[in-house]
């Protein structure tokens, strides 16, 4: 019987995957902790920034904004507890990646906007992009931020025609 060196070395990988479950990964369900000494609990969200510190969540967290800021050389020990951040009912910019084509944006001052598809012009986000000329602006509708006395960071995709023909 002939075996090619591929078929050998795959059977041999799977022979020891399988007589040697410390190498797969498995995932043992473990259950809370009191934190030990030395370590800190968290209970709330907030700043836990001391170098060295290890701190270890002792209850779910949520916030309408973020959560828990850590500093340098920490260690936060999730202790099968989950936080929920920025859970606010944020809303989004309408028709933001312009699959619905011009829905909810004003053109006015874009003479140049052309909405061309991802897969004809070059990789980005989604199946639309809006390409703009040098001098154009857009204007979205509204979005409704749910949390005040805060700050706000929007993030967009910036493309254009090629570089070359930006002029």
């Amino acid at each position: 019987m002939k075996f090619k060196l591929s078929q050998i070395c795959l059977t041999g990988f799977l022979a020891t995957l399988l007589s040697c479950p410390g190498l797969t990964g498995q995932y043992t369900p473990s259950g809370h902790r009191t934190p030990g000494i030395g370590e800190i609990p968290v209970r709330e969200p907030g700043n836990y920034g001391i170098p060295g510190a290890t701190y270890v969540l002792v209850n779910d967290i949520s916030s309408p904004r973020s959560a828990v800021f850590l500093g340098k050389d920490v260690t936060l020990d999730l202790n099968g507890y989950t936080i929920t951040f920025a859970d606010g009912n944020y809303g989004h910019v309408t028709n933001y990646g312009f699959e619905e084509g011009l829905k909810g944006w004003d053109i006015s001052k874009a003479p140049g906007a052309e909405i061309k598809d991802t897969e004809k012009t070059h990789a980005f986000i989604g199946k639309k992009l809006m390409s703009l000329k040098a001098g154009d602006e857009l204007i979205s509708d509204f979005v409704y931020l749910p949390v005040g006395g805060r700050s706000y960071c929007a993030i967009c995709g910036v493309t254009g025609s090629y570089y070359n023909d930006m002029g």
